[in-house]
């Protein structure tokens, strides 16, 4: 996979031959790789579907985008978007026995800035201290009695306790039976 910042040149709507799900077609043309900060001119079409799963994320996507029309035919004309720029994510995809780079993610300008590891919160950072800071002074881990439900598993529940309910034989004895 391959993150390039790019600039849109061209949009269109369509629709799927099979299945006839309409898509927005948005081609972009490479600035530069920003995995390798080498200058690059490519062109990538990035299809945004229109399926009933998927239109809320494609107009999120639009509107990170730039897009600021009202209607969806604006994006029909070529020039509705030319000029903006974005951010693409392209992968490796085999068809018909022939593997080309194809766009799989169209992003806002700066979503792949500093992608570098993410800090936890302040709380989680406290938690996972309290419970392994005692591995830095001995060297040794020693499994708590209970799991703390922060790392993701539930605390152990006591068994029930077994009781024993009293059921009539009809005659006015009753019967012990353990559940």
């Amino acid at each position: 996979m391959a993150n390039y910042s790019a600039e849109i040149v061209s949009t269109a709507l369509g629709e799927s031959k099979e299945k006839h799900t309409p898509f927005v077609a948005v081609q972009v043309k490479t600035i530069k790789c920003l995995d390798t900060d080498e200058e690059t001119e490519r062109k990538f079409t990035a299809t945004l579907w229109l399926s009933d799963n998927a239109v809320e994320r494609t107009v999120k996507t639009l509107r990170d985008l730039g897009f600021s029309g009202q209607t969806l035919v604006d994006l029909n004309y070529p020039d509705c978007m030319l000029g903006l720029l974005c951010e693409v994510s392209t992968a490796m995809e085999e068809y018909n026995g022939k593997t080309e780079e194809k766009a799989k993610f169209l992003n806002k300008p700066g979503s792949f800035a500093n992608r570098g590891l993410r800090a936890c919160s302040e709380d989680m950072a406290k938690t996972i201290s309290q419970r392994f800071d005692a591995v830095l002074r001995t060297g040794k881990f020693h499994k708590p009695a209970q799991q703390n439900a922060a790392y993701g598993r539930a605390q152990a529940r006591p068994a029930a306790p077994q009781q024993a309910h009293q059921w009539g034989d009809g005659d006015g004895d009753y019967v012990d039976l353990p559940f």
